[in-house]
C-alpha cells in the first residue's frame, strides 16, 4: 500500500521493547494451572453425575420390591439427573453474539483500511484478524466467538474499533492503539482469556443465574412430600457445589486480573516500538473529553427521540458538540491536549501526573492507571512523529458507514430503529439550541448552576409582589457578589478534597491502622463538619438573593406598567418542578433500597418475598401520585416542549405496574428505568423554565448596571 496512509515507525529496537519478562512468563504458568484445575474440577464433576446416573439406574432392585422402592430409584435418579443438567446448562443459554450493534466491514468497501491493518499485523508479528466490526463507541477492543469448544479448540480474535475513537484521534493515535490490540493479538498469554472467558461464563450460569432449572427444581419442591423429599435433599448438594465454584471464580479472576495488567502494559509497548512513545499515550489522554462529548450527544439524541428527531449521523454531533465545548467552555478547552502541549518545548512530556487518574474511560476499567501506563511508555522513552490526519481517510464511503452505525446504536438504545430520519445538520440544530438552555451568561458567576433556586410559597410570593413597588437604587451583580461567589466555589472545591482524602485515609486504615492515620481521620471530619456548616450558611444566602432578584424584577414590571403574569407563571411552575424532584429522588432511594436488599439475598422466603413486594407496591403509589399531581401542573411556553401538561412530558408510556403480590423483576427494571427518564426529563425541562425566567429578569435589568427599585 502507499505509505502515504501509513505514519512512518520509529527506528526502535522492537525485540527489546516487546521481550517478555521471567515474572510474567510466571504469572501465564500459574493462571495456566489455575484453568487446569478448573477444568479437572469441572470434568470430574460432571463424569461423577454420568456415573451416579449410571449406577443407580443400573442398580437392582430387590426381589421383592414395592412401590417405596420403585419411588427412591426413581427419586435418586431424578437427582442425579437434575445435578448432570445443572453442571450443563449453560450450553442451553442463548449467544449473544457480537452484539446488535456491531456493523462487519469488508474489505472491497474499505480497501485502504485494511491494507493498513495488512500492514500493520505484519510489522508487530501479530496474525490479521478474523472478521473486523465497527460500532459507534469511544473504544477498539479484541474479541472472539466463545463456545464450549473454546475450551479445547481457541478460535482466531476479531478486531472491533470504535467509530467515535476513529472520530477523536489523529492517524498515529490510530495506529498505536490498533497496534496495541494487535499486542494483544500476538501474545500467547491471550489465548488464556478465552478460556477464563468460557469458565466465567460456566461458573457465572451455575452459581449466579436462576432460570428454567431453578423453576423446575421449585416446582419439584411443591410437590407431594414424596416426591418433592428428592428435590429438598439435592438442594444441599446444589449449594455445595455452588460455593466450590464461586470459589473457583474468585481464584480464577484474581490470578487473570494481575496478568491482566501486565498485558496491556505489554501491549502498550508494542505501540510504543511502532509509532513511538507518545502516541499511546496521547490518544488515550484524548478519551476523556471525547468520552464526556459523546455521553452529552447521547443524552441528548434521547431527548431529540421525544420530539420525533432522529439522526442519520451520530458522528456529526460527536465533532460539532466537541466544537461547541472547546468555544463556550473554558474549562474543558484547558484539558485538552493541544492546550496541555502548547507550552511545551521538549517531545518528552507527562500527562498523567501522580497515581489519583484511576478514573479510566470505560474501555480502560480494569487496565493499570493512567498514570502507571504512561510511566511505563516512557520508562525507555522512543522518539516518534505525528501524523495529524483524521484516520476517517482509510475508510469508504464514509457517510454510509456512519449510517448503518447510527442506526445499530438507535437499535441498542431504544429496541428498533427509526423509521424517519432527519438530516444530521437539521438534529444538530435542536442539539445546539438545548445545550445553550443550560448554559447561563459568564457574568453570574455560576449562580444558577448545580442547584435548585428558591422558590417563595404563594402567600410569601404575594408579599413580594405586593412589597416589590419601594424604591431603592441596588447594584445587581458587582464585587461583593463576585468575591461571595469565589468563597462558594472555593468551598465546595476544598470539600471535594476533604472527601477525597478521607477516602484516603479509610483505604490505608483498613490495611493498617495507626494513630497518624486515625488523627488524619479526626482532623478531616472536623473540617468536613466546618465547610458543611458554611455551605448551609450560603444556602441561606441564595435563598436571600433569590428573593432579592424577584423583587427586583417586580419592581421594574410595576414600575413600567408591564404585566407580572408570564413572570409570575414561570416561577410557580419551577415550584412545581422542585416540588417532583424531591419526591421523585426519594422514590429513587428507596427503590435503590429494595433492590439491593433484594440482590444481597441468597434466596428470599413466601414472608420476605410479600414484605418487600408491599414496599415496592408503597412507592409505586407514590410515583402515581407524583403522575397525577403533575397532569394538573400546565407547562408555560417553552422551546422544544409540545406537550401541555407536565405529566404527558414525563412520561411517555404507561407507568410499569408493581403489585403487591408478586415480584415481577422484569417490571421492576423497567420501572426503575422509568424513574431515571422522568428524573432526566425534569433536568432538561427545569434548565428551560430556568433559561426563561433569567429572560423574563433581564427584561428589567441589563447586568452590572444600577438600577431603580
Amino acid at each position: 500500500m502507499s505509505q502515504s496512509f501509513y505514519p512512518e515507525s520509529p527506528k526502535a529496537f522492537k525485540d527489546d521493547l516487546t521481550k517478555l519478562s521471567g515474572q510474567y512468563r510466571l504469572q501465564i504458568f500459574i493462571n495456566l494451572i489455575a484453568i487446569l484445575v478448573f477444568i479437572l474440577v469441572y470434568l470430574a464433576m460432571i463424569v461423577g453425575s454420568v456415573n451416579l446416573i449410571y449406577e443407580i439406574i443400573t442398580f437392582p432392585l430387590p426381589k421383592k420390591f414395592n412401590h417405596w422402592h420403585l419411588l427412591l430409584k426413581f427419586g435418586m435418579a431424578g437427582m442425579a439427573v437434575m445435578l448432570f443438567l445443572f453442571l450443563l446448562k449453560f450450553i442451553f443459554k442463548k449467544n449473544s453474539g457480537s452484539g446488535t450493534d456491531h456493523v462487519e466491514i469488508k474489505e472491497r468497501d474499505h480497501p485502504k483500511l485494511f491494507q493498513f491493518i495488512r500492514q500493520l499485523s505484519d510489522e508487530v508479528g501479530a496474525p490479521f484478524p478474523k472478521k473486523i466490526f465497527v460500532n459507534h463507541e469511544i473504544n477498539a477492543s479484541v474479541f472472539y466467538n466463545s463456545t464450549v469448544f473454546s475450551l479445547f479448540f481457541p478460535g482466531r480474535k476479531n478486531l472491533l474499533i470504535g467509530l467515535g475513537l476513529v472520530n477523536s484521534i489523529n492517524l498515529s493515535e490510530f495506529k498505536a492503539v490498533i497496534a496495541h490490540e494487535f499486542g494483544h493479538f500476538a501474545q500467547s498469554s491471550m489465548k488464556l482469556g478465552s478460556y477464563v472467558y468460557m469458565a466465567n461464563k460456566i461458573i457465572h450460569d451455575m452459581v449466579y443465574e436462576r432460570d428454567k432449572w431453578d423453576e423446575t427444581l421449585e416446582k419439584w419442591q411443591s410437590l407431594d412430600v414424596r416426591f418433592s423429599i428428592f428435590a429438598w435433599l439435592l438442594m444441599p448438594i446444589i449449594w455445595l457445589v455452588r460455593f466450590l465454584m464461586s470459589l473457583l471464580y474468585k481464584g480464577l479472576n484474581a490470578l487473570h486480573a494481575s496478568l491482566l495488567r501486565q498485558m496491556e502494559f505489554n501491549a502498550d509497548l508494542v505501540a510504543v516500538s511502532v509509532t513511538g512513545s507518545n502516541q499511546i499515550i496521547n490518544g488515550l489522554y484524548r478519551l476523556g473529553s471525547a468520552s464526556e462529548v459523546m455521553n452529552v450527544v447521547i443524552s441528548k439524541l434521547v431527548d431529540a427521540r421525544d420530539e420525533h428527531l432522529f439522526t442519520n449521523n451520530i458522528f456529526h454531533h460527536q465533532s460539532e458538540c466537541f466544537s461547541f465545548f472547546k468555544k463556550k467552555h473554558p474549562a474543558f478547552r484547558e484539558t485538552l491536549l493541544e492546550y496541555r502541549l502548547k507550552n511545551s518545548d521538549t517531545s518528552e512530556y507527562w500527562l498523567f501526573e501522580g497515581d489519583k487518574d484511576k478514573e479510566a474511560p470505560q474501555m480502560y476499567a480494569s487496565h493499570p492507571s493512567n498514570f502507571l501506563r504512561e510511566r511505563n511508555a516512557k520508562k525507555n522513552y522512543v522518539k516518534g512523529t505525528s501524523d495529524d490526519r483524521s484516520p476517517w481517510i482509510l475508510f469508504g464511503n464514509k457517510d454510509e458507514l456512519a449510517e448503518k452505525v447510527t442506526s445499530n446504536f438507535y437499535a441498542l438504545y431504544f429496541g428498533e430503529k427509526p423509521q424517519e430520519i432527519s438530516p444530521a445538520s437539521e438534529v444538530q440544530k435542536f442539539i445546539e439550541q438545548e445545550l445553550s438552555e443550560g448554559e447561563f451568561p459568564e457574568h453570574y458567576l455560576g449562580f444558577y448552576n448545580s442547584r435548585n433556586i428558591h422558590i417563595p410559597e404563594e402567600q410569601e410570593l404575594e408579599t413580594i409582589v405586593n412589597g416589590s413597588k419601594g424604591l431603592e437604587e441596588v447594584e445587581l451583580w458587582g464585587k461583593e457578589f463576585e468575591q461571595k461567589m469565589a468563597a462558594i466555589a472555593k468551598n465546595q472545591n476544598r470539600i471535594i478534597e476533604v472527601v477525597q482524602s478521607m477516602e484516603t485515609v479509610d483505604q490505608k486504615w483498613s490495611l493498617k491502622a495507626s494513630n497518624d492515620s486515625k488523627k488524619d481521620k479526626e482532623a478531616l471530619k472536623k473540617e468536613y463538619t466546618e465547610l458543611v456548616k458554611v455551605m448551609e450558611k450560603d444556602h441561606e444566602w441564595y435563598k436571600q438573593e433569590d428573593t432579592k432578584v424577584l423583587t427586583k424584577a417586580l419592581a421594574y414590571y410595576n414600575e413600567n406598567h408591564l404585566s407580572t403574569d408570564e413572570l409570575l407563571g414561570i416561577y410557580r411552575f419551577i415550584r412545581s418542578l422542585n416540588l417532583t424532584y424531591s419526591t421523585l429522588l426519594d422514590c429513587q432511594n428507596q427503590l435503590e433500597e429494595q433492590i439491593q436488599h433484594i440482590i444481597s439475598k441468597k434466596r428470599i422466603t413466601d414472608g420476605e418475598i410479600a414484605m418487600i413486594a408491599h414496599d415496592l407496591r408503597k412507592i409505586y403509589l407514590q410515583v402515581e401520585e407524583l403522575l397525577l399531581k403533575a397532569d394538573h401542573v400546565e407547562i408555560p411556553r417553552l422551546s422544544h416542549v409540545s406537550e401541555t401538561k407536565l405529566k404527558s412530558f414525563l412520561l411517555k408510556e404507561q407507568l410499569a405496574f408493581i403489585s403487591q403480590n408478586t415480584l415481577n423483576f422484569e417490571k421492576i427494571q423497567l420501572f426503575r428505568f422509568q424513574l431515571v427518564d422522568i428524573k432526566n426529563r425534569l433536568d432538561r425541562i427545569y434548565n428551560k423554565a430556568l433559561t426563561e425566567m433569567i429572560k423574563l429578569h433581564e427584561v428589567a435589568y441589563a447586568p452590572n448596571q444600577k438600577v431603580v427599585v
